[in-house]
């Protein structure tokens, strides 16, 4: 029973706690229904840090406060914003809503809008000695810079953003050993004022003790330096085992080394030790990752230029091939014309019914086979068929056994017989003589 009641007087007394926070903490805002250009003024009441966050333009005043304190808004654009404050322990909340209207005049016949001046007060940059601040942003109302001991004096610019927009600069003529605080307003054309503070600090004479890096440069690579980081990483091709290092530090007197920065494989670690003057070291650490190089493109495009490379040794052999055989078949035709130019091809054919031609029998009866000189070719030298003398060969050549026959029954006929005979065999002579004629013709 004691331990429900010590558990419940606790409760107790977390839930007072939290409502004493939550009364401790309060935002109020004027006008909360405004029109474009107007200002709006929160008023915050803390005992605690806060943080105050709203899409519309601060103009004056901090966002984060650990005490009482006030915030001036500008009204840019029509809409509702939220201004919200919040407690960072243990997270308490509260909104104010604010409503943005146009300008508008109303007649008995006709609305006019009336277009409102403008109202940026923003600046676009902001240099020391020609030198940007670095990691500058329009939004960002405060700057610290650092100079060595033997830099007195700084000459500060700042250009706005809108050409109509005035700027002004107020701080110390020369720098003092320390903090020096330049204030830059800028007041924008309908008269509403934003304000940015550069604070130049001005080391002692005593040994710097400045151990950071201004830049890094890769040579061949990208390197996105962060001056708040000392560790980054580094995606670089699978070939390089070293790189090229350039570091800018951000004090003259302070010096550095490179480790680490040979044979690099995945998940190497190049290390940058930077030694200030006073012998104060730091190490910045650059971890390296390698990228697989994908090979298969360039084995595509290979395979693809092997092809189109036959193709093109095909097509020309082939080419080449059939010039040479036209200028064969061209070469061997001229050759034919040269050695033969005006005789008639002979057919083989006609040239063996030439060769077959029956020649005429060798004694003197004519018959239907009997061959004239008409049937013979006209060129003798075309074959080698020699003429025969029929007259010379009835004396030479051997009698048949019927011619022998036919001889011996000559001799044994009287001499009419033999007149009856010449005479018989006379007109079978001019008979046949007769029907060679008509079927010459």
């Amino acid at each position: 029973m004691r331990k429900k009641s010590i558990l419940l007087s606790f409760i107790i007394c977390m839930f007072m706690f939290i409502g004493s926070v939550n009364a401790e903490s309060s935002i109020t805002c004027t006008p909360t229904n405004a029109y474009i250009g107007d200002q709006i003024t929160c008023s915050i009441k803390t005992d605690e840090p806060v943080e105050v966050s709203s899409k519309l333009d601060v103009v004056a005043g901090d966002t984060t406060l650990t005490k009482d304190g006030n915030i001036v808004y500008k009204a840019s654009a029509e809409g509702t914003y939220d201004i919200i404050i919040k407690t960072i322990d243990p997270g308490y909340t509260n909104t104010v809503k604010v409503q943005v209207r146009a300008q508008t005049t109303t007649t008995r016949t006709t609305t006019t809008t009336t277009k409102a001046k403008s109202d940026n007060n923003y600046l676009s940059t902001i240099t020391i000695n020609g030198e940007e601040i670095d990691d500058f942003s329009r939004g960002a109302s405060k700057y610290f810079v650092e100079v060595e001991n033997d830099v007195t004096k700084v000459t500060l610019n700042a250009k706005a953003e809108d050409e109509n927009a005035k700027v002004e600069i107020d701080g110390p003529s020369s720098l003092q050993v320390g903090d020096n605080e330049y204030t830059i307003s800028v007041t924008s054309e309908n008269d509403t004022t934003k304000f940015y503070k550069v604070i130049v600090t001005r080391l002692d004479e005593e040994e710097s003790s400045n151990t950071r890096i201004k830049n890094i440069k890769i040579k061949g690579y990208r390197f996105n330096f962060d001056r708040n980081s000392k560790t980054f990483y580094l995606n670089i091709d699978k070939e390089d085992t070293e790189l090229d290092i350039m570091v800018t530090l951000s004090d003259d007197s302070s010096s550095y080394e490179i480790e680490g920065n040979e044979n690099l494989e995945d998940g190497s670690v190049i290390k940058i030790i930077v030694t200030a003057e006073d012998g104060n070291t730091d190490t910045y650490r650059i971890i390296i990752e390698k990228k697989d190089t994908n090979y298969v493109p360039f084995i595509i495009a290979g395979i693809i230029i092997l092809i189109i490379v036959g193709l093109v040794i095909f097509f020309v052999i082939r080419k080449n091939k059939k010039k040479k055989e036209e200028g064969k078949k061209t070469k061997e035709k001229e050759a034919r014309s040269k050695k033969t130019p005006n005789k008639p091809e002979v057919k083989e054919k006609d040239y063996q019914e030439e060769k077959t031609i029956e020649m005429p029998a060798i004694s003197g009866e004519s018959t239907e086979s009997d061959v004239t000189s008409e049937d013979l070719p006209e060129d003798e030298d075309d074959f080698d068929v020699p003429l025969i003398d029929n007259d010379e060969e009835e004396e030479t050549r051997i009698l048949s056994y019927a011619e022998r026959e036919e001889l011996e029954r000559t001799k044994a006929l009287n001499d009419d017989d033999i007149g009856s005979v010449i005479d018989e065999e006379l007109e079978k002579k001019l008979s046949s003589n007769d029907d060679d004629e008509e079927e010459y013709y």
